[in-house]
């Protein structure tokens, strides 16, 4: 059970207590150059080691080396992607200027004045008149 709350406070005690909670948040923060500069003099100098919570530090450096090799292992795979799909396209580039030329070969064989030098070895040669209609009465 809460215990009841005096709601009703004399003004000198709120006053007196103010300047404690001021300094317990000036003491508590942590921004600024030259508590980062400490930091970083803590960290490069070891001595964050040496503290109790060391295992709580020392696994969440433990998380951020696996989680940095995890970013590299992603990256190293998305780069290998990247390369097979620019040698996939260079080779889908290849096949298609093959088709192109191969379609335009074709079509030039195709053509009625290639296919009259080609035959007329054989006596084969192009109709100079129309061909004749054939009727029939019904």
């Amino acid at each position: 059970m809460t215990p009841p709350v005096n709601k009703l406070k004399a003004p000198g005690a709120h006053e007196a207590k103010e300047p404690k909670v001021r300094e317990r948040l000036r003491g508590s923060r942590h921004f600024g150059r030259f508590s980062f500069l400490k930091l970083l003099h803590t960290l490069l100098d070891g001595s964050f080691l040496n503290r109790k919570d060391i295992f709580s530090r020392l696994i969440f450096v433990i998380f951020l080396a696996l989680l940095g090799l995890v970013y590299i292992g992603n990256n190293h795979h998305a780069e290998k992607k990247i390369r097979r799909i620019s040698q996939i396209t260079n080779v889908n580039k290849e096949l298609s200027f093959n088709y192109h030329h191969m379609k335009t070969k074709l079509y030039e064989k195709n053509r009625s004045s290639y296919l009259a030098e080609k035959l007329a070895p054989m006596g084969i040669k192009p109709l100079v008149e129309p061909p004749d209609k054939i009727f029939i009465k019904p």
